[in-house]
């Protein structure tokens, strides 16, 4: 008997010194870290302080970072002084700065990761690593006027709504005094992977467009019908007024400054729900926000963009950091503090996030936000039926290989100057050429970026 107390005593003394290799609890990870942040400093200063409670150990510095945010990280970066941890949405520049540090094995030991949307952790993955966890999920939508569909006796559609719904609520809008919509710009994008579920926003896909898929030409044809009928009203501003005293039919309909969807002279506005918590939550009417419609007969998909969490490869203490940043992303008691705090704040502080996490006490606390609008709530429910709406965010050099390259050709499809069928193929093959060459360069860039990051940690 008293041998087997022996080897017990032992074996629980082993494993307590044993349990700093192996495991980081609450009271063990200390140090100081710093935050890169543009959020609601009080959100941030709660979560920090309920973070701290956790892990009296840590101190957090927050950095209070300002719209030219890039330029900020860069001159940090410069000056050896780059946050621990980063809030962030320009995943390809800052991994090929090599300024991140991939999150693979850590999330691959925590069971916490397994609630983690699919779509919103892929999204955070740069050259086959996870650069960054995804902070907060959010929607391009539309937002609806119930007062002027009340007025004119017509139903607010429900969330699982059809193209030709859609379709019919704007011709039934369009009128001498209201418009169907304020702007279609871009919507096939968003329209293109609802109707074809296997082709990527604005077609993108495995480093390629594909201007030339049907879903697309089915897109763009829908769209230019909408925009030939007169169905956006921001479409008038380009068309001559037929009375004296008007630059345009805009003015002529609506009157000189102003603005149609502001006054509720539209039934629909095509918007991102992150403008909720700007210029759409004032709007003088009672309102709600609308998914983008799908095909008869076909699946409900949200086109989602997701915003990042990263660790910077300096980091002198990566317990520390992935444990703030994981408590900001998807830890349970984090993320359940974030909309407690929300629903405290004055309904005009209140930023419209979506959690990252399916964890079923984050979506009860975020579906007590008063504030927050029924529909948000009904597409962070479906939120697991989304696409990736954010490319861009990942793809090297964007501003040539969309913007100078693929846009001004597709601009004119969009405003019927040019017939899509003519000119598909070749916007796809200078666009697909662009995005060859990008990539290549950016092949070399993070093979060097992932070696040195492993010599260093080799290093450590």
């Amino acid at each position: 008997m008293k041998r087997t107390l022996s080897l017990l005593v032992v074996g629980l003394l082993t494993a307590v010194f044993l349990l700093p290799l192996t495991s980081c609890g609450p009271a063990e990870i200390k140090g100081e870290i710093s935050f890169a942040s543009s959020r609601e400093p009080e959100v941030d200063a709660a979560l920090i302080a309920g973070f701290t409670k956790l892990h009296p150990g840590v101190k957090v510095t927050r950095i209070q970072m300002e719209e030219d945010f890039p330029a900020q990280f860069a001159a940090l970066a410069a000056a050896n002084k780059l946050p621990d941890v980063m809030y962030h949405y320009k995943l390809s520049s800052f991994a090929t700065n090599g300024w991140l540090a991939p999150l693979d094995k850590l999330l691959a030991n925590d069971p916490d990761a397994k609630d983690i949307l699919p779509v919103a952790l892929e999204s955070g993955k740069y050259y086959g690593k996870q650069y960054a966890l995804p902070y907060f999920i959010q929607f391009n939508c539309l937002v609806v006027n119930k007062d002027l569909l009340e007025k004119n006796n017509a139903d607010v559609p429900a969330y699982d709504w059809t193209i030709p719904q859609f379709d019919a609520l704007l011709k039934k809008f369009t009128t001498n005094k209201t418009n169907g919509i304020n702007h279609l710009w871009g919507f096939e994008w968003d329209l293109t992977p609802i109707i074809d579920n296997n082709v990527g926003w604005l077609t993108y896909k495995d480093r390629k467009y594909d201007f030339t898929n049907p879903a697309y030409l089915t897109s763009i044809g829908l769209v230019r019908g909408w925009k030939a009928a007169g169905y956006a009203s921001d479409d008038l501003v380009a068309v001559k007024a037929t009375k004296p005293g008007f630059k345009n039919a805009y003015e002529e309909k609506f009157g000189v400054g102003v603005p149609a969807i502001d006054t509720g002279f539209t039934a629909l506005g095509y918007i991102g729900t992150w403008d909720w918590g700007g210029w759409v939550r004032v709007l003088p009417f009672q309102k709600d926000l609308l998914p983008i419609p799908h095909p008869e007969g076909g699946k409900m998909i949200l086109p989602m963009q997701t915003d990042y969490l990263s660790i910077a490869s300096s980091t002198k203490n990566m317990d520390a950091s992935y444990a703030f940043a994981k408590y900001l992303s998807f830890d349970p008691a984090g993320a359940q503090l974030t909309y407690e705090t929300y629903s405290k704040l004055p309904i005009e502080k209140q930023s419209l996030l979506g959690p990252v996490t399916t964890n079923q006490k984050v979506l009860d606390a975020f579906n007590a936000v008063k504030g927050y609008p029924d529909g948000f709530k009904w597409m962070v429910a479906h939120a697991k039926d989304s696409y990736v709406a954010d490319p861009q965010k990942r793809i090297p050099n964007w501003d040539r290989v969309f913007w100078e390259v693929a846009y001004p050709n597709l601009e004119k499809v969009q405003n019927g100057e040019l017939n899509a069928a003519d000119v598909v193929q070749e916007i796809t093959t200078k666009g697909n050429a662009a995005l060859a060459e990008e990539f290549a360069k950016t092949d070399t860039i993070m093979a060097k970026v992932q070696a040195d990051y492993d010599a260093a940690q080799t290093k450590k």
